[in-house]
């Protein structure tokens, strides 16, 4: 906890402050330190990253500055993915704040236009339900930064077949495509940074983004320009969908509008169960429109 509340004021981390940090980093890594199972794998995957961002925002670090450090990462190096999915069984997910399946409560929807928001008459029951009313069948959907979730998956069952998947690890696209493509045939897995995406312009009628640009916040040019890229794909009139543990004064006021412009938006609030002992953890959907 320590650790994540010095993070969440990092704007302002003095020398002190972070060999400090470091030090309960070392701490964490000597106690999991030949521990067997996931939890352990996971805990020094995540202490890598913290430790990562740490130089990256005190010395002001490239990801790959960062990975010359001792057990070092930054959720923006493929590097990190390859190793993280090396390790990983098939079976095994790393699902950002649930897949299209997960049961959630719908507890508000905002519009900017009207401000203050209120309890939505049919409230979306799972992350689905949420994203249902912004997607056609025969939509074309950018999944941006895939990962193994099984979301793509779940769509692509429920109906929304046009699905190109992008990604920064080739090892997990190469295991994808192994596993799903002949059975989902309009399905693709493609090799490709969200920051600079290869797309023509206008390729798009929905682009989603689950937890891939809150994986690049600490990095805010790449943050930019992921948002500015998901722009410049979607088609004029159509919607990007961003799943995250930010609330609209961040995310879409504080980052997506200040990499490009968009259109109107629209913000939901949900909670789902949590690990957490308070229970239920609160995220948002927030679905802006690109300018016809």
């Amino acid at each position: 906890t320590e650790v994540a509340a010095a993070l969440e004021s990092s704007g302002s981390l003095d020398s002190d402050a972070a060999r400090k940090l470091d030090q309960e980093l070392s701490s964490i890594e000597k106690e999991v330190d030949g521990e067997a199972g996931s939890t352990a794998r996971d805990i020094l995957a995540m202490v890598s990253v913290v430790r990562g961002t740490l130089y990256q925002r005190g010395q002001n670090l490239t990801d790959e500055q960062v990975e010359k450090m001792q057990n070092s990462f930054t959720y923006a190096n493929p590097r990190y993915w390859d190793v993280y999915y090396n390790k990983t069984t098939e079976a095994e997910r790393f699902d950002w704040y649930g897949s299209w399946d997960t049961p959630i409560q719908e507890m508000t929807a905002t519009s900017e236009e009207r401000g203050e928001g209120s309890p939505p008459a049919s409230p979306a029951r799972t992350i689905g339900d949420l994203l249902r009313p912004y997607l056609r069948p025969e939509a074309k959907i950018l999944m941006l930064g895939c990962g193994n979730s099984n979301m793509s998956e779940q769509m692509y069952t429920a109906g929304f077949e046009h699905i190109v998947n992008v990604d920064i690890s080739e090892r997990l696209l190469e295991n994808l495509r192994a596993r799903l493509g002949s059975a989902m045939p309009n399905m693709q897995w493609i090799y490709m940074n969200a920051s600079a995406l290869d797309f023509e312009a206008e390729t798009f009628d929905v682009t989603i983004d689950k937890g891939t640009l809150d994986a690049l916040e600490q990095n805010k040019p790449l943050l930019h320009a992921a948002a500015a890229e998901a722009s410049r794909t979607l088609r004029k009139g159509g919607v990007f969908l961003s799943v995250t543990f930010n609330a609209a004064e961040v995310r879409v006021a504080g980052q997506l509008r200040e990499a490009t412009a968009w259109g109107s938006c629209r913000s939901h609030t949900f909670e789902r169960d949590s690990t957490r002992a308070e229970g239920k953890s609160i995220y948002y959907l927030h679905a802006c429109g690109r300018p016809p």
